[in-house]
């Protein structure tokens, strides 16, 4: 699955013992682990050869490269891609890019959201938020695989822009996923909220959460189902 960049705000200040700075090498990459216990649930190291270069490594060993720079009064990073699907020169490129559309006071975020996929900013979800915060992430990617990214609806929502998803399609989706699964497709609208509510808090969704004022389906408790 292709990465696009996106953007979203971190903090200005990063304690120093969770920061290094060294020359990146497919070696040092490799052996990267995180060492931060108790700390940040990212720990970050800046490539000295590429100004802003940075990989950040989850707390479950996940490692994303993200140029990370100032701009407009903010600390911003930009997210390049996973290592080593990504590696070090295409990073060092692609941040080289993105330094330069910055110096002339372009923001790469702006057009680049428009065409975001559901896939990429899921991906983003469950890399930065799902899998660090969630006591069973891997619970979204089984509800996204079986009922967003397949064609026994239509065309997945995966594959969709997000600037294309409207309420209807989520209407549309709910009821067809209700006719046979009822219980699931409320988890299905719950997933799918979720992701456009974390869109927002980044700063790269500013529309109407496109689930809203769609309702879920009754359920029964636990109490009387077992009767």
């Amino acid at each position: 699955m292709t990465q696009k960049l996106e953007d979203s705000i971190v903090p200005t200040t990063t304690p120093r013992s969770e920061t290094q700075r060294v020359a990146f090498s497919k070696k040092f990459l490799d052996g990267l682990t995180h060492t931060v216990a108790g700390k940040s649930p990212w720990e970050w190291h800046y490539d000295i050869r590429q100004p802003g270069l940075a990989i950040g490594i989850s707390r479950t060993g996940i490692k994303t490269f993200y140029l990370v720079r100032k701009f407009g009064g903010k600390s911003r990073r930009f997210l390049i891609g996973k290592y080593p699907t990504v590696d070090i020169e295409v990073a060092r490129k692609v941040a080289q890019v993105l330094n330069s559309q910055l110096a002339q006071g372009i923001d790469p975020a702006l057009a680049r959201n428009e065409s975001m996929t559901f896939s990429e900013l899921f991906d983003k979800f469950m890399n930065e938020y799902s899998r660090i915060y969630n006591r069973t992430p891997e619970r979204n990617v089984v509800t996204y695989d079986r009922y967003l990214a397949t064609t026994r609806y239509g065309k997945p929502l995966s594959q969709m822009r997000l600037s294309d998803i409207k309420k209807e399609h989520i209407r549309k989706l709910f009821a067809e996923i209700s006719k046979h699964a009822p219980v699931h497709a409320n988890r299905v609208l719950a997933l799918i909220r979720s992701v456009f509510n974390r869109a927002t808090a980044w700063d790269l969704w500013t529309g109407d959460n496109p689930c809203k004022g769609v309702m879920r389906n009754p359920e029964q408790d636990k109490a009387t189902s077992i009767l």
